[in-house]
């Protein structure tokens, strides 16, 4: 590996606080960290549109909320993200637009504060 990508590969789990378990073997991390750790493996081959499905499953509030940012940070850069999701409070609180599908259908598209839902 060379240091660009050891720079890289330390940038990226510093970001996704993983930084500490950089040599633990992926089934002593927790749930979320397990999918913190898929999303840094996925980035270090520097997609610029990222297709999540589930991505918060098996998260606690705090790896969400992480996941979360780290995300925003990932639009923030100019990447595009689709993430396809049942857990609105995260979609509500970190996706700029959102899609309602029901039975199929696409029942309304916009800003997360324009669609009316209960969280």
């Amino acid at each position: 590996m060379g240091k660009g990508k050891e720079e890289r590969v330390d940038e990226l789990l510093e970001m996704a606080d993983l930084m500490k378990e950089k040599y633990a073997h992926p089934y002593d991390l927790s749930g979320g960290q397990q999918q913190m750790a898929a999303l840094v493996k996925v980035l270090l081959a520097d997609p610029e549109i990222l297709l999540l499905d589930e991505p918060t499953k098996g998260m606690d509030r705090e790896h969400s909320r992480r996941f979360g940012e780290l995300l925003q940070k990932l639009a923030d850069e100019g990447r595009t993200i689709f993430m396809v999701s049942h857990d609105l409070e995260f979609c509500a609180e970190y996706a700029d637009r959102i899609g309602m599908m029901f039975d199929g259908k696409i029942e309304g598209i916009g800003e997360p504060s324009e669609l009316q839902f209960t969280l």
